[in-house]
């Protein structure tokens, strides 16, 4: 009997680790996604994962300076959460705070899918279809849905 308990801990802890170590693949992939798409458009991008600011890259150019908080997903559908930070500097940030969804990023390239999101006038609109608006609920952070 103390067997099957021990066995079921080692399972337990070793379906943990293979999904964090997904998780991070699939964080990673979305980060490159996004720092190519931006670069592609003339933007010079920084990660500033490692500093803790409430997003994940700087792209700049000229004058302007986005904060790209980036969210890597599975499938192709999304519901996504912001931490306390990260909600808390979408609000302080909003003219140049972006949240950048990368859906299907366990696919090739061809069939991942990027959406870029800004928040205004209390509504987050996709930028490259700003008749999309995203429907959203605040709890003690945020989670975003997909309407379609």
């Amino acid at each position: 009997m103390l067997y099957l308990f021990f066995y079921a801990i080692i399972c337990v802890l070793y379906l943990y680790y293979y999904n964090e170590k997904k998780a991070k693949r699939r964080e990673k992939q979305a980060i490159d996604d996004i720092k190519a798409f931006y670069e592609k458009k003339g933007y010079k991008v920084e990660s500033v994962e490692s500093k803790n600011c409430g997003w994940d890259l700087e792209a700049t150019i000229g004058n302007i300076k986005l904060l790209l908080e980036v969210k890597g997903l599975n499938g192709k559908f999304y519901s996504i959460n912001l931490s306390e930070n990260e909600y808390n500097k979408l609000q302080e940030n909003q003219e140049n705070y972006r949240i950048c969804i990368v859906s299907n990023c366990n696919s090739s390239a061809k069939n991942r899918h990027i959406k870029i999101l800004k928040f205004e006038n209390n509504e987050f609109f996709d930028e490259n279809d700003k008749e999309d608006k995203i429907s959203y609920k605040i709890i003690k952070s945020l989670k975003l849905t997909n309407k379609k």
